[in-house]
């Protein structure tokens, strides 16, 4: 019942026994599972998406669909500033672990959406420059000496 998400007060009222007897055996219980109590704290949130939430996810995905890019807090535009906000704290219980699977799952469908926005822009500055470096070498390269560098300088 705790793993359901139930608190220790309805398991005694449901069980008809002392809240504290309950508590005893959670506490045991969770001392052999350490995972117990991040399991009752993850069943107990409020797995629904609220109204707002709906809707903040639609405009999320508009905005990315529209603009190509996830907003940013340093925006001039007070309602993309508002949505970056949204979208940080939802990216915070998700590294956190406490973001509702109704979230979770209605987020997973737009790409990188948990990574920063730098860290999605260094990746593609990477990805860009480890191309150039590739196609240099593809049209410059020459034999590399196959003695080792040390043996160089020795052979001197």
């Amino acid at each position: 019942m705790y793993r359901k998400g139930l608190s220790r007060g309805q398991i005694a009222d449901f069980t008809g026994a002392a809240p504290a007897t309950v508590g005893y055996h959670l506490r045991l219980a969770r001392e052999r599972d350490p995972g117990l109590q991040n399991e009752h704290e993850t069943a107990a949130r409020k797995p629904a998406v609220t109204g707002q939430g709906r809707e903040r996810l639609g405009q999320l995905a508009a905005f990315v669909q529209e603009v190509g890019r996830y907003p940013s807090r340093n925006s001039d535009d007070g309602a993309e500033r508002t949505l970056a906000g949204w979208l940080q704290r939802r990216r915070r219980e998700a590294a956190a672990g406490t973001l509702t699977p109704a979230y979770l799952q209605a987020l997973a469908g737009l790409p990188g959406w948990q990574g920063s926005p730098r860290a999605v822009a260094d990746e593609a500055r990477w990805q860009d420059r480890l191309t150039a470096l590739a196609a240099y070498l593809a049209t410059n390269s020459r034999p590399i000496d196959s003695k080792p560098w040390s043996a160089k300088i020795h052979s001197r």
